[in-house]
């Protein structure tokens, strides 16, 4: 009983990896079209009220279009925020005419983490401020 070996076997036909890379590939890239990686946040705003000399013992700070936060009195902006928080003091933010909003969106995180949560927001700061 002799085996014969000289007939060749049968081989698997040899799976391509190329097509399986190139479709990885695509799902990658097509996740990272779909998905966002920017934080969204939301901002409270309350509405505001009308009343007589509301705005009259309000901090009055100009946001100018560079991000800058100004006082309408030219003390320092930090010493007068710092009054703000210990005499709760609402603030209000007058905006100049060409404020982007991300500018906004920042003064307003610097002022909640410095614990001012009375803050209202008045645009066109040149009428406003005198």
């Amino acid at each position: 009983m002799a085996f014969d070996f000289s007939e060749e076997r049968r081989r698997r036909p040899r799976v391509s990896l190329t097509s399986l890379i190139d479709v990885i590939f695509i799902l990658i890239v097509f996740f990272m079209l779909v998905s966002s990686f920017s934080q969204y946040r939301v901002i409270d705003l309350v509405k505001g009220q009308s009343g007589r000399g509301g705005q009259s013992t309000a901090l009055r700070l100009v946001l100018q279009a560079d991000g800058d936060l100004l006082t309408s009195a030219g003390e320092p902006v930090d010493q007068a925020l710092a009054d703000a928080v210990t005499n709760r003091q609402p603030v209000s933010i007058f905006l100049e005419a060409s404020v982007p909003i991300q500018h906004g969106v920042d003064a307003l995180d610097r002022l909640k983490a410095l614990g001012i949560s009375a803050v209202s927001l008045v645009p066109e700061a040149s009428n406003a401020v005198q």
